[in-house]
């Protein structure tokens, strides 16, 4: 690097022979405040360096100097440290989405097959006998399946008192229907009846006929 004087470069290291090395802004500010420090790209460089700009006392003598640092093993740490974090983070971020992915699957598994029990049972058959399995662990699920059977079995009761009512309907309607039936029957061997009566007749016999069978 060069350590200059003014606009005069008195002693270079590496670098062209260009003057001055840095704007004149940053010298004004060196010159007002003492020193200025930042990454600057100078003449020659291909990649910009730590500069660092002194104002060597007397002040009024307005001497600077000029110090420079190189940046690029700071960026070529800075570049492997991102080849190796950023596929590690990657491969973090993609077994954290497949752990959680798993773990979901575990914890909702046991409410997926009571979901499939549940809907294979056929309410509108038999008695409701099959009960969906309660886990012995006291938790959601179990509670959920303790629920659902609790409700299953008022859905068999339910069922079995409207059976049991339709069952008994049947039996008390059958008799009075046999009875009309029968008398629609007679009333149709009277040959005197007109074929008006006899259609009434007839479709009467038939209504009971079909809430017979």
């Amino acid at each position: 690097f060069r350590r200059v004087l003014f606009r005069s470069v008195v002693d270079a290291t590496g670098l062209p022979e260009l003057a001055p090395l840095v704007p004149a802004s940053v010298l004004a500010t060196a010159r007002a405040e003492g020193h200025w420090h930042g990454p600057l790209l100078l003449p020659g460089r291909p990649t910009p360096d730590m500069v660092i700009v002194l104002r060597i006392a007397p002040a009024d003598a307005g001497r600077l100097l000029l110090l420079g640092q190189t940046l690029a093993p700071v960026d070529d740490a800075v570049r492997r440290t991102a080849w190796t974090v950023v596929p590690l983070a990657l491969l973090a971020l993609l077994a954290s989405v497949l752990g959680g992915f798993w773990v979901a699957r575990r914890a909702l598994s046991p409410v997926a097959d009571l979901t499939r029990r549940a809907a294979a049972i056929d309410p509108g058959g038999e008695r409701c006998a099959t009960a969906l399995p309660v886990s012995p662990a006291q938790d959601e699920v179990s509670r959920l399946a303790s629920t659902l059977n609790a409700m299953l079995d008022r859905l068999g009761a339910s069922l079995d008192a409207e059976r049991s009512f339709a069952a008994d309907v049947s039996h008390e309607l059958r008799t009075p229907l046999g009875v009309m039936a029968l008398e629609l029957d007679v009333a149709l061997r009277d040959e005197t009846r007109s074929a008006a009566d006899r259609a009434v007749l007839e479709s009467l016999r038939s209504e009971v006929h079909s809430l017979t069978d």
